[in-house]
């Protein structure tokens, strides 16, 4: 098994590299999940992440949208599962720590935290994960997305919204529309 997530240069999310078998199987663990589970919905984050390990896709992902999938998965298949199917989604929780320690530049404990915290979510939890998806993609500079990642995926946790209305508020109104652009012109909003 061979995976690796490779921060992009702008900060916001990771190039996805691996061997054919392991990213295939990822996918499908990822579809089958987002078809078939009470946790992941079939427009939900689990689909729409396995689509960045369909074969010859050289796209990068966004943190949120790799976070939130990984999480979302851990929690539909909970830990009664095959050994494959463990030896996947260890390896993607590893890829993503390792990842995230590699851009953040933190404690392994701040990271760790994050984690812990987002045990058991679900769709249901994760409705707004579009919304924080384009506001990473709207700070535009690796210094700024690295400043607040954190944050946004602490913002999920029902205490920060409480306790830090004013900064989950700004994600609002937030829609994938925001991303769009004119056919003919570059896309201006880079990972």
């Amino acid at each position: 098994m061979d995976l690796n997530f490779t921060p992009t240069r702008k900060g916001g999310g990771v190039v996805i590299r691996g061997d054919d078998e392991t990213l295939h199987l990822i996918e499908r663990l990822l579809t089958k999940h987002a078809m078939q589970s009470k946790c992941c919905f079939e427009d939900g984050v689990c689909m729409s992440l396995s689509r960045y390990f369909e074969n010859g896709r050289s796209k990068p992902v966004d943190w949120v949208t790799l976070f939130c999938g990984i999480t979302v998965l851990r929690s539909s298949l909970g830990y009664c599962n095959t050994r494959q199917e463990d030896a996947l989604l260890a390896l993607l929780e590893y890829s993503l720590e390792e990842s995230l320690l590699k851009f953040l530049k933190v404690n392994a404990g701040a990271i760790n935290n994050i984690f812990n915290i987002n045990k058991g979510y679900t769709d249901l939890i994760y409705v707004g994960w579009e919304s924080r998806m384009v506001y990473l993609y709207l700070l535009k500079t690796a210094a700024k997305r690295r400043s607040e990642l954190i944050k946004i995926l602490n913002s999920f946790n029902p205490i920060p919204q409480v306790l830090d209305r004013e900064y989950v508020r700004q994600f609002d109104g937030l829609h994938i529309g925001y991303l769009d652009f004119k056919s003919c012109t570059k896309f201006q909003y880079d990972l």
